[in-house]
């Protein structure tokens, strides 16, 4: 992560949805970068390691594995982006929309179907000024790559969301979904409350909005829209508890924006939620348990199911672990939760003795290749291949059992166990116990985590 570009992790990796496009402090001692327009581009004028500088090269492009990158040197420290293309012609393309932003630029993304923007700005009026230069650029680079047969979906995609942000009122600047995700997320952002998880669920609300309201004005929508936006997303076969979190992220978008004197009032705060089927949720047996960990999988499969057995942590806390985050403390292995759903989640947890060995041979990160969607996906997909399609019973399933077997075994530990899986405690609780302790001992988490088994 690049200190002092202001562009937290959470926001562009998880909120964004990939981290492919991603903006990294090169360090190296490189010679000032320079661009020509009459430069002649060749594959051998393309250098393959950012290290390495020929004398005829276009010292903005570089490739990877591959992948082309473009690098630009800002106050002093050079930084690069992923043109996230291995077609040398698309590459140079590319690099035209990135040669043309400052230095003032580089922390709000516009996103334009499968390209994505990122920029910083020190006000909404700067970011407004540069979008109309970005859309013009943006549509020449569609215009050329249009012709690539192989990326003409993408390319299509892209044009359609680009014409919704081009087709704006000529009195001015209406408040859409558009406008109102920008303002919403960058205070978001400025606060620092909002885990990476919560930026992916805001994401899927603005987006769905989007699909549905395209360019309409914020304050020409009625409660009766809103119905009908409703059942557009039944309409989806949505389930009715996903649908309400929908609405409730709509409503918290709302509030903002009348706060914001964005909006004169609040339209979606009448409609009532929609009746949720309750679903009784079973956790896995011992037999069930010892199947998906005795099944024959590949190495990192196999450990990440067995974390998540005896430990009751998160999938997106095990994607998240690296070498690092293995620690030693008066002989007490344990991993170190760095960052997660909330402030809760941010903890030690002790190694069970029965996956010791396991993790001590492991190189971790256990998918560097995957999001944390994808490994997710992933997951769930091995997991499958035990557990019959359709359940209840998912990867979370592993979290419920681990903490029904460890409240069970340790029934007076209540407090303990919370903090070992990063569940909140009451506000008395977490006012001695987190406050003024600094939370539990280590060598008191152990013998709960050992007390799970199957």
């Amino acid at each position: 992560m690049v200190e002092g570009a202001r562009l937290e992790r959470g926001y562009r990796a998880t909120y964004l949805g990939f981290e492919s496009l991603a903006v990294h402090h090169l360090k190296t001692n490189s010679p000032n970068i320079s661009d020509s327009s009459n430069t002649t581009y060749s594959k051998s004028s393309i250098q393959t390691n950012y290290d390495t500088f020929g004398k005829k090269c276009d010292t903005n492009v570089y490739k990877v594995k591959d992948t082309f990158y473009f690098r630009k040197r800002i106050n002093k420290k050079l930084y690069r982006i992923s043109l996230r293309t291995k077609n040398l012609k698309v590459a140079m393309k590319r690099k035209k929309l990135f040669k043309m932003m400052s230095k003032e630029e580089l922390l709000h993304t516009l996103k334009f179907g499968d390209y994505e923007y990122i920029f910083e700005y020190d006000n909404e009026e700067e970011f407004e000024r540069r979008k109309k230069d970005v859309l013009q650029t943006h549509k020449e680079i569609l215009e050329f790559e249009t012709s690539l047969q192989t990326e003409k979906k993408a390319y299509n995609k892209a044009h359609e969301l680009l014409e919704k942000f081009a087709t704006r009122d000529e009195k001015g600047h209406p408040l859409t979904w558009f406008e109102l995700e920008a303002k919403f997320i960058q205070e978001k952002k400025e606060l620092g409350k909002v885990s990476a998880t919560t930026y992916k669920a805001y994401a899927s609300t603005f987006k769905k909005l989007q699909e549905y309201f395209e360019k309409r004005k914020i304050d020409e929508i009625s409660i009766g829209d809103y119905k009908a936006f409703r059942n557009f997303l039944k309409s989806l076969e949505i389930k009715n508890k996903t649908i309400n979190n929908h609405i409730a992220y709509v409503n918290l978008f709302l509030e903002f924006a009348v706060k914001n004197k964005l909006i004169k009032e609040n339209n979606v705060i009448a409609l009532e939620s929609l009746k949720e089927e309750k679903v009784d949720k079973v956790n896995y047996t011992n037999e069930e348990v010892n199947e998906i960990l005795e099944y024959d999988y590949e190495d990192n499969v196999a450990v990440t199911f067995a974390i998540l057995a005896f430990s009751g942590m998160r999938i997106d806390e095990i994607h998240n672990l690296t070498n690092d985050d293995i620690k030693d403390e008066n002989g007490i292995k344990y991993f170190q939760i760095r960052d997660g759903k909330t402030d809760n989640a941010i903890r030690q947890v002790p190694i069970h003795k029965k996956i010791a060995k396991f993790v001590k041979r492991t190189d971790f990160p256990l998918f560097k290749d995957k999001t944390s969607g994808a490994m997710q996906k992933k997951m769930l997909r091995e997991l499958y291949k035990v557990i019959p399609k359709g359940q209840t019973k998912t990867i979370h399933t592993f979290r419920a059992t681990f903490i029904e077997k460890a409240l069970n075994n340790n029934p007076d530990k209540l407090h303990v166990i919370q903090e070992v899986v990063g569940h909140s405690k009451t506000k008395s609780a977490s006012l001695t116990i987190d406050t003024y302790a600094k939370g539990f001992a280590l060598d008191l988490k152990v013998p709960i985590v050992n007390s799970v088994f199957y």
